[in-house]
């Protein structure tokens, strides 16, 4: 007869050895599921060539609900060219796809068939999307709500126009350089409420568009960026009526003028603004804009190439500003060490801060900016190149900056010493 030490004993050793029979191989689905839905996409891949339990686990549809493809470079191997294949075949229930794979646009339809439930997509400068690719998208997508184009250059009016069956509330077309008034001013009569707008770099669009983007969505536009070659003053009074705006970039301003300035004032709740070349603004309107015209609250702001902006008008932004995290006042020649330092005293939560041109600073003022990340000063002559070590050793490996000829220079924390360039 056994002890109680000696039964128990062999219970413990039939335990182990039923526990060392179980395979992986016989764990549920569910489970595996459960354990392959922390992998990334390489992983899942991966996984898929173990064996065919693991082949029908990790291509299974439901893991496979946000893809992204993202490779410029033209060569592919036949093992990813496989697996790019296999993969439009399994995924089925697509929300999400990122698409950048010039060398192999052909799989593009393969991804696109048939993906009912999908609400964001995103193929930016694949030079083959044309009028015959949207009518795939509309015909197959046709729950898209984000759909970035950017760069796409064979988009014509023609094709944008039939994005309008799409309920989207957030278009990019930046770079679509074929679009003109007829094409995007159609679109915006006959599409949904948009909420979110990019025609940057679309340079024939004029002050005719704009009118018709604020006649028809002012009431849900919370942000637009656009070329801005061929627009006046009569764009942003248009614009002005976006009051729900939150984000605008204007790429060229040199059609503008004081009155401008004046229309932009009414939007109160602008948190990322961008007046590029606005080479017409006067010093005066600029200064007055900056202390009373724009929303307090603003965290990006790009004036670069507002030459007439000088130390009043940066002073003012040093006053009312204190949430500025992003600053472009590049090629702003006028000014000086003196108002820069009255700017960088009241904007104390800067990141990043771009500087190119501005030839009257010495660099004093930057060695007292405790949350700057990037910093900018490529054909900054005043300069004390002395400086730029101090400037960079104080943020402790946490700045990178670009010096008169662009040479990166940062800080090795290991080391404990500034890389400088050779």
């Amino acid at each position: 007869m056994l002890s109680d030490d000696q039964d128990n004993f062999i219970k413990h050793q039939e335990t182990i050895e039923t526990f060392t029979s179980i395979s992986i191989h016989s764990l549920p689905t569910e489970v595996l599921l459960k354990v392959f839905y922390f992998l990334n996409q390489e992983e899942l891949l991966a996984a898929s060539y173990v064996c065919r339990t693991f082949y029908e686990v990790a291509l299974d549809p439901s893991l496979w609900l946000d893809l992204a493809i993202d490779r410029i470079d033209q060569s592919l191997s036949d093992d990813l060219k496989c697996s790019y294949q296999l993969l439009s075949r399994r995924c089925t229930r697509l929300r999400s796809l990122y698409f950048r794979l010039p060398s192999y646009f052909s799989c593009l339809s393969n991804f696109i068939s048939g993906q009912m439930h999908m609400r964001c997509l995103s193929i930016p400068f694949q030079e083959n999307v044309d009028k015959n690719v949207i009518m795939m998208i509309v015909k197959n997508c046709p729950q898209i709500q984000l759909l970035n184009l950017s760069g796409c250059k064979s988009i014509d009016d023609d094709a944008v126009q039939l994005l309008s069956s799409l309920p989207l509330v957030s278009l990019d077309l930046s770079f679509c350089t074929k679009l003109t008034d007829a094409g995007v001013s159609e679109y915006l009569s006959n599409s949904s409420s948009l909420f979110h707008l990019s025609l940057e770099e679309v340079y024939r669009l004029t002050d005719t568009t704009f009118t018709i983007l604020s006649s028809c969505h002012s009431k849900t536009l919370v942000s637009i960026s656009l070329d801005g070659d061929e627009c006046t003053d009569r764009t942003c009074m248009q614009l002005s009526n976006c009051t729900r705006l939150r984000k605008l970039h204007i790429g060229f301003c040199e059609g503008m003028t004081d009155i401008s300035l004046l229309y932009l004032s009414k939007l109160k709740h602008l948190e990322d603004l961008k007046l590029k070349k606005g080479t017409e603004l006067t010093k005066e309107a600029l200064t007055a804009f900056l202390a009373q015209g724009m929303n307090s609250d603003i965290q990006m702001l790009d004036l670069s190439e507002c030459s007439e902006l000088n130390d009043e008008g940066a002073c003012e932004i040093g006053r009312r500003f204190h949430l500025l995290r992003s600053l472009n006042l590049s090629w702003c020649w006028e000014i000086s060490e003196i108002g820069l330092s009255v700017l960088l005293a009241g904007c104390q939560q800067l990141t990043k801060l771009i500087l190119v041109g501005v030839h009257l600073i010495t660099g004093h003022c930057l060695l007292t900016c405790p949350c700057l990340e990037f910093l900018d000063l490529r054909h900054c002559n005043s300069i004390i190149d002395s400086l730029i070590p101090d400037i960079v050793s104080r943020r402790k490996g946490l700045l990178t900056l670009l010096d008169y000829f662009g040479e990166e220079i940062t800080y090795n924390v290991c080391t404990n010493e500034v890389v400088m360039p050779f």
